[in-house]
């Protein structure tokens, strides 16, 4: 939208364009999209670095809480949970239990 509430934003790099040698690289693609209203602030971002990885963040804000999680070629990799009193926790899901700290 004009008012900047929401919006969308991608690119790509096609390594082929390049040549030599660099033909047989995937394509990059980032991607960006953001709404904000009285619900608050919500924001995703994607890279797509072909067969080699992919990474997605993803942003809530509420209220002054804010929830933030990280996704590596789709798994749940970090997520983060903060209130608006100051407290808040960040839980590392790469363990085979759960790393969860408190603040």
């Amino acid at each position: 939208m004009s008012d900047g509430s929401a919006g969308y934003w991608a690119s790509s790099i096609d390594f082929e364009a390049l040549g030599q040698g660099m033909e047989n690289m995937p394509d990059y693609t980032t991607e960006l999209s953001w709404t904000s209203d009285t619900n608050g602030l919500n924001m995703k971002m994607s890279f797509d670095f072909g067969d080699t990885m992919q990474v997605f963040y993803e942003m809530n804000n509420n209220n002054g809480s804010e929830h933030f999680a990280y996704t590596l070629n789709n798994d749940l990799t970090y997520s983060a949970l903060w209130n608006a009193n100051g407290t808040g926790l960040w839980t590392d899901h790469t363990t085979s239990s759960l790393s969860i700290n408190y603040w």
